[in-house]
């Protein structure tokens, strides 16, 4: 775990849309299977190396890309929308971290540990995009 506050990208402004991808785990279901809340572990960290995925909506755009094409190669995951003032407010960082086929990829940075701030941030982030159902095969 860091001392201090986590890593953030100023230049990112707190109206900017970020889109994480979300795995049928990551939500929980009404009995009708449609979802019923995004959960917590929809942004804990893959590993200490690899902290939680976004993406930057105003980098999607500058690229020519659409939230939607975050999907591709992904089809049964959904999509999950907030704002980098959201994940501030929950005491996370927002960085870009581009990479050749993801240019619009960046990371939410901080400790992911407690899981508090990771529901908090669950709460505020709506679903744009709903996952496959775990049943639905």
């Amino acid at each position: 775990m860091a001392d201090g506050p986590p890593r953030d990208d100023p230049a990112i402004p707190d109206e900017e849309c970020l889109y994480r991808r979300l795995h049928s785990s990551h939500v929980s279901w009404n009995p009708n299977g449609s979802v019923k809340k995004i959960g917590k572990n929809a942004f804990q960290d893959s590993s200490e190396e690899s902290p939680c995925s976004i993406a930057i909506g105003g980098l999607l755009a500058s690229n020519g890309l659409e939230p939607d094409d975050l999907l591709a190669g992904y089809p049964s995951f959904g999509l999950a929308v907030f704002t980098a003032g959201d994940a501030r407010e929950c005491g996370f960082g927002v960085i870009s971290t581009p990479r050749s086929n993801e240019p619009a990829h960046g990371n939410l940075t901080g400790d992911k540990g407690p899981a508090g701030p990771r529901r908090k941030l669950a709460g505020k982030a709506r679903v744009l995009r709903p996952p496959t159902p775990p049943d639905s095969s």
